[in-house]
């Protein structure tokens, strides 16, 4: 019942109350995942720090160390609060829990990257590319997160295959230039 007044009240856009129905279902019920996943998603509606919506969320994995609902939040806390290693492993823990999607592999690349973490994303961005070659945008993450690292001979291999398959990258200057600078850092001829 808890749950589905909190969700009710998130659908009508009543933050406030969908806290008070998910904190009345945890008061009931402490080892109540499903109700912990709606008060998450409301702290977060509501904008709620991000050290009390990563407080909410460890509890909940406490309890369900899968949740996935739970990592998500976690790990985009972590990166407000600026705990680069500890959001890196969370957004590494959320990927693992279905390897098998592709939007959500994305999303963890973009996210590592986005949250200063782009060596521990280039391994499975390496990963991803190789398994997905034709597409472009695990491509073009990989090219960036290349030059982020300076793995000029992964830079210019990435950038090779955007040349020549990629119709955006020529009509960008600064591909050329980070192209040029991966050739020359990498020693070799350009």
């Amino acid at each position: 019942v808890h749950q589905r007044r909190c969700e009710n009240s998130l659908r009508d856009g009543q933050g406030t109350r969908a806290i008070q129905h998910a904190r009345a279902g945890i008061a009931a019920y402490p080892g109540g995942v499903l109700v912990r996943t709606c008060l998450v998603w409301a702290l977060r509606a509501m904008n709620a720090s991000a050290a009390q919506v990563l407080d909410e969320s460890n509890e909940m994995l406490e309890l369900d160390p899968t949740a996935f609902h739970a990592i998500e939040a976690a790990a985009s806390s972590l990166d407000s609060l600026k705990r680069r290693d500890e959001a890196a492993t969370m957004w590494l823990r959320l990927y693992a829990t279905d390897t098998t999607n592709l939007e959500l592999a994305e999303r963890v690349v973009w996210s590592l990257a986005e949250g200063g973490n782009a060596r521990r994303a280039e391994p499975l961005i390496v990963k991803l590319s190789d398994a997905n070659p034709d597409n472009m945008r695990l491509l073009r993450q990989l090219w960036r997160i290349a030059n982020d690292n300076r793995s000029w001979a992964r830079a210019v291999k990435a950038g090779e295959r955007l040349l020549a398959s990629d119709p955006e990258a020529p009509t960008d200057s600064i591909f050329f230039q980070r192209l040029a600078t991966a050739y020359r850092a990498n020693a070799q001829p350009f």
